[in-house]
Formats: structure tokens, C-alpha cells, sequence
């Protein structure tokens, strides 16, 4: 098997729970796309060594709907079968029955803007983790924020305002430079994101309940790195060093990987 720049994946229970705290004896589903290998593909495996399927939705089939799809960047996987995948400015949700559909955004348009559906916008966003509750949260990279999707399509800036920079702070109040991956503490609630740029690993804590779209207030701290130096050092916040981290994965309660 070969992958074209690989870069996503999501898991879940054979069974389709949305949550699962660690790999079981019991079979999982891991989902992969690769920017330029044209397909959402399913790994398959238990104690056996991971086995790599054939693609469980081919890119080059839904793209006759939707030609930006032959650029995927991110994908999530939810409840039973349904998996979204998003592209540089649009979430597409797919079913059971792999027929795609556009959940959020606009294909041929990137821009930084909430709203329902198909009136949001987003600019190259990679990042995916489903929340709790069934909603997706994103990391819009060159918008410079998270956003929440609830399940109707509707899109929430829950931390970042569209524009690069550095703070530990509230809500848009917050600034990214250039937010890539993300890990979601299911004990916690907390969001864990790799802030590429700014070469550290922030959080986002809830600080009130969800509203009426399930979008909630976040504060934003800074896990460990230090904002705005690059290099290779061990040590706690203000110590350690990264060079533009991407991915990122829980363990264990909080520990980041």
C-alpha cells in the first residue's frame, strides 16, 4: 500500500460508541486520509497486526459531486459508521452507505465567517475530533481558531478571532498562529491543540455550558513549549522547546503525546 502525503485519522469502536478510552482486544476502526491518495481508507485490526482495506470512500467517485475533494485534510470519526472528513474550505459528513454530503462551508470559497451550514466559512482547516455530544471541533488553521460544528451544520468560533498571534486568554479573546492538530480529553472536556507556529501545545478548558448549538466559552492556556522559539529541549512551559508540531494524541488522562 502507498500514501500521498498523509494527514489524518480518526478511530473508533467496531461497535460504533463514539468514545473509546484505549485499544481493547476487540477489534478497532482506524480511518486515514492522505492529501493525495484520493480516499477516506480503513484500517482494520485486533491483537493481529493493523491490515490496511481498500478505500472506504473513494475520493475519486464523490469527486464527480464535488472536484475539491482530491484534497482531503482531516478526518473524524462518529456514531456507527458516519465519518467527516473536511477539505481547505468545507466539512463533508459521510454515511453508511458512503453517499457524501456538505456539512459546513463552501467548496470553492475560503473565508473566516459562522453561520448555518453552508454560509460558514473556513480557510485550510486540518485538525478533527468529535466533542461529546456528537459535534465537531476544528481547527482552522489559517483562520487561526477553533471552531465548533454542531450536527445541523451551524459554526462556532470557540477560541481565536481570524487573526495570528500569541495569548493565553478567553474565547476569541485567544490568539493561534496556525492551529493544526487536536486531542479531546473525554473525562475532562478539554481540547488539546497543537499551535504549529507559536511551536507549543496549548488547551482549551470549558468555562460555562454549552449554548443553544453546543458551542462553548473556553479559556486558553499553554500546556508546555515556549511561544515563538523553535527547537529540541525537555523541560515544563517556558523550558521546553518544539519545531512546528503537528499531530497530537491522549494516552492516558492528560498525558499528550
Amino acid at each position: 500500500f502507498r500514501w500521498a502525503g498523509p494527514s489524518g485519522c480518526g478511530r473508533g469502536p467496531e461497535d460504533g460508541a463514539l468514545q473509546s478510552r484505549q485499544f481493547g482486544p476487540g477489534m478497532q476502526r482506524l480511518f486515514a486520509v492522505g492529501e493525495g491518495s484520493q480516499g477516506v481508507h480503513k484500517v482494520q485490526g485486533s491483537r493481529k497486526p493493523f491490515a490496511m482495506e481498500r478505500p472506504t470512500l473513494d475520493v475519486r467517485v464523490a469527486s464527480q459531486h464535488f472536484p475539491q475533494l482530491s484534497c482531503v485534510r482531516g478526518v473524524a470519526v462518529g456514531k456507527g459508521s458516519m465519518r467527516f472528513f473536511c477539505t481547505g474550505s468545507a466539512v463533508f459528513i459521510v454515511s453508511a452507505d458512503d453517499s457524501v454530503r456538505l456539512l459546513a462551508g463552501c467548496p470553492d470559497e475560503e473565508g473566516f465567517q459562522d453561520g448555518p451550514g453552508e454560509t460558514a466559512r473556513f480557510n485550510q482547516p486540518r485538525g478533527m475530533a468529535m466533542d461529546l455530544d456528537g459535534s465537531l471541533l476544528i481547527a482552522d488553521t489559517w483562520n487561526h481558531s477553533i471552531r465548533h460544528v454542531a450536527p445541523s451544520g451551524a459554526v462556532s468560533t470557540i477560541a481565536g478571532n481570524g487573526e495570528a498571534g500569541y495569548s493565553d486568554a478567553s474565547g476569541t479573546a485567544a490568539r493561534f498562529n496556525g492551529p493544526y492538530g487536536l486531542a479531546l480529553d473525554s473525562s475532562t472536556g478539554a481540547l488539546y491543540v497543537t499551535d504549529l507556529y507559536n511551536h507549543c501545545i496549548r488547551k482549551l478548558s470549558r468555562a460555562h455550558p454549552s449554548n443553544e448549538l453546543g458551542a462553548f466559552v473556553t479559556h486558553v492556556t499553554t500546556v508546555t513549549g515556549t511561544p515563538g522559539a523553535s527547537g529540541y529541549v525537555e523541560g515544563c512551559v517556558g523550558a521546553a522547546r518544539f519545531n512546528l508540531p503537528h499531530g497530537i494524541a491522549l494516552w492516558k488522562r492528560e498525558d499528550v503525546h
